[in-house]
């Protein structure tokens, strides 16, 4: 589609600003009809220079083991081994290279049902409800800006809600049954 576009305008032939909207949107709609109508065909399996080059790397076996060995590392690092997805991507993808297209997206299936019952799963999926019903507003727009926020208890939650609220730049009202608690909240002795 690219070709279509820059080819028969040229260099210089029509000013950028001219008909721009309008000759890109006849070009998608003209070629989206011929692609319909089968007369386009596009050739998916041009590979350029940087594909042939990984597809003749990828032949060999150690080059692959150092690929996957340093991917492996990468996803220890980042997950400290806690989540099993990322692993058994890797696995997945192995087993496509290695074993073909078909085998790769048997063992996709396999690992997908395998993955979507563990422990991790189940607690990932719940941790993503509850942060999408955080989200929601039930209460609406208030009425008022807030000015001034009061704590009760001065303890080690009170406290850090008092510092939050005062970089917020929000003045703070801060209760608690004794003077020590106080002090403690405050930050003083």
């Amino acid at each position: 589609i690219v070709d279509l576009l820059v080819d028969p305008l040229g260099p210089g032939l029509v000013p950028p600003e001219k008909r721009t909207i309008e000759y890109l949107e006849e070009v998608a709609v003209l070629t989206a009809n011929q692609l319909a109508r089968g007369e386009l065909k596009v050739d998916r399996n041009k590979k350029g220079l940087t594909d042939k080059i990984m597809n003749f790397a990828l032949k060999y076996d150690w080059v692959k083991d150092q690929i996957f060995n340093r991917a492996k590392g990468q996803v220890l690092k980042l997950t400290g081994g806690l989540y099993p997805a990322p692993l058994k991507i890797l696995d997945v993808i192995r087993t496509g290279l290695d074993e073909g297209e078909k085998r790769g997206y048997e063992a996709e299936a396999k690992s997908f049902g395998e993955l979507a019952m563990t422990p991790q799963s189940k607690g990932l999926v719940g941790l993503f409800k509850g942060q999408t019903e955080c989200k929601k507003n039930r209460f609406g727009k208030p009425e008022r800006e807030v000015k001034t926020l009061a704590v009760l208890g001065a303890g080690l939650m009170g406290a850090g809600i008092v510092q939050v609220t005062l970089d917020k730049g929000l003045k703070v009202i801060l209760k608690d049954a004794t003077q020590a608690g106080l002090n403690r909240g405050l930050g003083t002795r």
